[in-house]
């Protein structure tokens, strides 16, 4: 057969050509795209698996930091409580922490109040008959004050006990002492070497910190510093295991803290490396805070290991992709061609367009039976709002039928703020991702006829723009249960109080009947009756003191987690209650005089609302200058569908820099002469913020301090909380939804 060559010919073949081309093209372009958009799902998904991993690594590394400081806390109250400093009080308060596997912990010693250079002989001796009998103070030269460790309890399985060392000579653990005493709280120094340390070879060296926490003792005019019970920790043998579980082998970790000497004075703690191998592309910091200090966790990681085998998946979608267009463009070039050789070829065409959509069948079945797999919701929608895509775990957290109108889509679907309110349109996530703006996490609540309870869900949204398609991708994932585990924390944390609290009672019961018997007692002298009345009447007070803290830390539990009984609640008979209660007290001096004025009715809870009376009526009372008669006013008043509860006194004025911090746990304006836990206002505010209302402080002009409390009227129920029939039933949805 001979062959057509003539240009027309030519130009034929040239015509073939460029049309198997222009297929190709447009086929690849196609797949193209949609591997990108499955590429940015799947760094979606590792940026969120980063995140997780970095949440994951700070909360394991502040509990354990605080289960130190805990423990560390407790050994320092009770060899306070103990009255004497002696080493046997000392072996006594410290003894649990052996079976506390405190990894890192060198030792526990006892350090004494800092003394001048003339005293250290006398000090010596002092110590010794404490029961610190080998003691050999070493003071260093040219300080004017030392500090010694008099009391030593190894905790790393050393023979000898470190006793005699001047920790002064150490600026950074003294430094620590001097902020504890202060602050009257655990404090960090900042990273050194061990004193015990600087004797090993380099390589065995770690960096190191000391924990220390003030002994003190009670009395009449304020707590007594006593000295101080010190841990040194080795910071890699500290968190080296609690970091390496808490990254699972994926990322790198290390654990950064700032010196003394500036942000940029920067110390690694401790570091973990992942077995993953290659260079890390993702990295995340987060900043922990730790006593008086703060540390930086960085990690790193790659992000498909992170991901898995989800990371192959764009490749999987464009090689398909680029195999079906080849094969359709080959195909094209063939029918082009020519008629005869396409008569000739039809059946093996035939034959390899079914093989081609098959595997385009293949691949689209994979990409359909992955996003069937995932737990995470996907929705795709085009321009106009109307969804392309919606996987069974989307429609099964909805709970009801798409709608293609974006204007119904919060009130079809039952889409509401963690607040309660519906959620406005233009900020649902898919609206924002259609107009060309990205999201991240927004926390919304889904209730609708399918869902009556609620679902609490964080969607993610992302514009799309694939091949000429114009739309929106929203990922979102059902958070639910994280909320729930975070409010069974909370409650563990109250059934612990609850525990703590039986001991206590019993302690109580058996104190009160030894200082009957040691009043009743007649045959001892004296001297020794009043020793022990004494002892025993210090002993109650600190039984009172723990009991007084823990019935706090129950109270503000319940007041940030349980639910609310509302009804209409008299506040005027609420307030004459509450005073009966505190004027039925005995008093040294003349009754406080209380002034309550005409007080409206509010919907609220009446158990919390008495607590909030009871807590700013016996602070306006106790926070009074001696010598002084307390005077308080309540009043109120009404206006715009809200209550304004005025509590006015005459006390002692709160500093204007700290009327925001008075409402934070544990913060107290007025330390010197005043006993308290530093929860009481914090309860008053938790309690008031979830009744709907305010509580701020102001000065009164005639001296004194003047509290606001603003409260809903029974005709404004808050959305803060359901009523006593819903609240005491558990429901997967958060109780700040409507």
């Amino acid at each position: 057969m001979k062959l057509d060559v003539s240009p027309r010919s030519a130009r034929g073949r040239r015509s073939d050509v460029l049309l198997a081309l222009v297929v190709l093209v447009l086929l690849g372009g196609s797949g193209l795209a949609v591997s990108q958009v499955v590429a940015r799902q799947v760094d979606m998904s590792a940026e969120q698996e980063m995140r997780q991993r970095t949440d994951a690594l700070r909360e394991a590394t502040s509990a354990e930091v605080q289960r130190y400081a805990t423990a560390l806390t407790l050994s320092a109250a009770g060899l306070g409580a103990a009255g004497r400093p002696t080493y046997d009080a000392f072996a006594t308060a410290t003894a649990p922490l052996h079976d506390m596997d405190l990894a890192g912990a060198t030792s526990i010693v006892f350090i004494a109040p800092p003394v001048v250079e003339k005293d250290v002989a006398r000090q010596q001796r002092y110590w010794r008959a404490l029961g610190s009998t080998d003691l050999v103070l070493e003071p260093s030269p040219d300080l004017g004050a030392h500090a010694f460790a008099v009391f030593s309890d190894p905790l790393d399985g050393a023979a000898t006990r470190r006793t005699g060392i001047d920790v002064a000579a150490a600026p950074a653990p003294f430094a620590a002492l001097t902020e504890a005493a202060r602050s009257g709280e655990v404090a960090i120094s900042e990273p050194y070497e061990l004193i015990i340390d600087q004797s090993l070879p380099p390589e065995e060296r770690q960096t190191s910190f000391s924990m220390t926490a003030p002994v003190l003792r009670a009395g009449v005019d304020g707590d007594r510093l006593l000295g101080w019970v010190l841990l040194g920790i080795r910071g890699q043998d500290f968190m080296g295991s609690v970091l390496q579980a808490a990254s699972q082998d994926s990322v790198d970790v290390d654990l950064l803290a700032a010196g003394d000497t500036g942000p940029e004075a920067v110390v690694e703690v401790a570091e973990v490396r992942s077995s993953v191998e290659g260079e890390r592309d993702l990295r995340r910091t987060t900043v922990l805070p730790v006593a008086q200090r703060t540390w930086t966790i960085e990690v790193a990681g790659r992000g498909d290991a992170l991901v898995g085998t989800g990371s192959y998946l764009p490749r999987i979608v464009l090689g398909g992709a680029l195999l079906v267009a080849l094969l359709l463009a080959g195909l094209t070039w063939v029918l082009a061609s020519g008629r005869a050789r396409a008569r000739v070829q039809v059946r093996r065409a035939t034959r390899d367009l079914v093989e081609a959509e098959a595997e385009a069948r293949r691949q689209a079945g994979l990409l359909t039976a992955v996003l069937d797999s995932i737990g995470d919701g996907v929705g795709v929608v085009d321009e106009t709002g109307a969804f392309l895509i919606h996987n069974p775990a989307a429609k099964d957290l909805l709970g009801v039928d798409d709608t293609d109108v974006p204007a119904e889509w919060q009130e079809h679907y039952g889409l509401f703020t963690t607040a309660g309110a519906p959620f406005p349109q233009e900020e649902l996530p898919l609206v924002r991702a259609l107009g060309g703006e990205s999201t991240d996490e927004v926390e919304m609540v889904v209730r609708n006829r399918a869902r009556p309870d609620g679902v609490r869900i964080a969607v993610s949204g992302r514009p799309l723009d694939a091949a000429g398609q114009r739309g929106a991708v929203a990922v979102f994932r059902d958070v639910t249960v994280d909320r729930e585990q975070r409010a069974e924390l909370a409650a563990f944390a109250g059934v612990v109080a609850h525990d703590l609290k039986h001991p206590l009672t019993v302690i109580l019961g058996f104190l009160e009947l030894i200082a009957l018997e040691a009043g009743a007692d007649s045959e001892p002298t004296s001297a020794h009756r009043d020793r022990v009345e004494h002892y025993t009447a210090r002993a109650l007070s600190t039984a009172r003191r723990m009991d007084e803290l823990i019935s706090d830390l129950l109270d503000y539990t319940t007041a940030r987690d349980a639910g609310f009984a509302l009804t209409e609640l008299d506040l005027g008979a609420l307030a004459h209650e509450v005073l009966e209660e505190q004027l039925a007290r005995a008093w040294d001096g003349e009754p406080p005089v209380v002034h309550v004025g005409a007080l409206p009715t509010v919907l609220g809870d009446p158990v919390r609302l008495r607590q909030v009376f009871a807590n700013i009526l016996g602070n306006a009372i106790k926070y009074t200058a001696p010598g002084q008669v307390p005077r308080v006013e309540i009043t109120a008043v009404t206006s715009d569908g809200a209550v304004t509860v005025l509590f006015s006194d005459r006390g002692i004025e709160i500093p204007r820099d700290q009327r925001a911090a008075i409402f934070t746990p544990f913060h107290r304006a007025h330390t010197q002469g005043y006993s308290g836990t530093g929860l009481g206002l914090a309860i008053c505010h938790r309690v008031v913020t979830r009744h709907g209302g305010t509580l701020t402080v102001r000065d009164n002009p005639g001296g004194g301090s003047v509290f606001e409390m603003t409260l809903p009227t029974p005709q404004e129920r808050p959305r803060g909380d359901q009523p006593a029939a819903m609240a005491s039933r558990k429901s997967s949805a958060p109780s700040s939804a409507p």
